[in-house]
C-alpha cells in the first residue's frame, strides 16, 4: 500500500509542476528523482514529453518526441495525453493523416478536457462537437 501511495505522490507532483506551476526545472528534478526507481511510469513518459515538446524547433526534435511516444504507447497503448503529443509531432514531420487519425484516438481515449482543448486548437478536431452530435442523434434530432 505505501508504494501505491508513493507512486500517486509522484504523479500529483509531477502534474502540478507541469499543468500549474509550468515549471520546467522542477519537471526535469522530478524525473531525475524518480525515474531510475520508476523508468516505466506513465507520469514519467507525459514529463519528459511536455519537457522536449515545449523546448521542440526542428524535425529532429519531432522524431525525438515521435519516437518517445512509440515507446510510451507500447506500454500505454490507450493514454490519450501521450496520444495527443504523438499526433502533433507527426503534424511536425508533415504525416498529416496519421496525426489526424492520432488526434482522433486521443480524445477517445480520455475524459481529460485539458487534452481535448490541446487537440482543438491543434487541428480543429472537436470533441464537444462530437459529444453533440451523439446527443442528437440519440435523441433523435436532426
Amino acid at each position: 500500500f505505501e508504494k501505491i501511495e508513493e507512486i500517486c505522490d509522484i504523479a500529483r507532483e509531477l502534474s502540478i509542476a507541469r499543468y500549474d506551476k509550468k515549471d520546467e526545472e522542477l519537471v526535469e528534478s522530478l524525473i531525475a528523482k524518480y525515474e531510475e526507481e520508476y523508468p516505466d511510469l506513465i507520469d514519467i513518459y507525459r514529463a519528459k514529453i511536455w519537457l522536449m515538446e515545449r523546448n521542440a524547433e526542428t524535425i529532429e526534435d519531432y522524431k525525438s518526441i515521435d519516437a518517445l511516444c512509440d515507446e510510451a504507447l507500447d506500454l500505454y497503448p490507450f493514454d490519450g495525453e501521450i496520444m495527443a503529443s504523438h499526433a502533433k509531432a507527426k503534424s511536425e514531420l508533415g504525416e498529416n493523416d496519421k496525426a489526424m487519425e492520432l488526434y482522433k484516438k486521443s480524445v477517445d481515449n480520455t475524459r481529460n478536457g485539458l487534452i481535448w482543448q490541446k487537440v482543438e486548437d491543434e487541428c480543429g478536431y472537436s470533441r464537444m462537437d462530437v459529444e453533440r452530435e451523439l446527443i442528437k442523434e440519440l435523441s433523435g434530432e436532426d
